[in-house]
């Protein structure tokens, strides 16, 4: 289950507003209305547009296919951690603090995608002052 809201929150961050509310778990994001939609048939499929992003990024997580949903779970965190205010300067650092056991190359392997396709931000953030 703790993919699937997943999958609806990283679709929200591409630009899907399903409308749904998210809370951050220690197993990832929970959407309660997500969850009553999904056991009465009745969650929303996203637009092809989202669909065709989705299966972008689960292609390129899940090469391996171990673990699959695992990884999309630690995506799903790292681009919710990134939205914490105020965010943490290393998100990857951040997420092997509070998960302390995972692979840390595995957790960057999912940052550099990440930051690949636009959902976090990657590398320094530089900050320019108005003029």
């Amino acid at each position: 289950m703790t993919t699937i809201h997943s999958l609806y929150f990283l679709a929200g961050l591409m630009g899907w507003q399903h409308g749904y509310r998210f809370v951050l778990t220690e197993r990832g994001p929970f959407s309660s209305k997500l969850a009553h939609d999904l056991a009465r048939g009745r969650a929303p499929r996203p637009p092809r547009s989202i669909a065709r992003q989705l299966r972008v990024l689960v292609a390129r997580l899940c090469q391996d296919d171990n673990g699959c949903g695992k990884q999309l779970i630690v995506a799903a965190m790292l681009a919710a951690y990134t939205r914490l205010y105020p965010p943490p300067k290393d998100p990857v650092a951040y997420y092997l603090q509070r998960h302390p056991g995972v692979n840390p190359n595995l957790v960057k392997r999912i940052a550099a995608i990440l930051s690949s396709l636009g959902i976090i931000q990657g590398g320094e953030r530089v900050i320019t002052p108005n003029k």
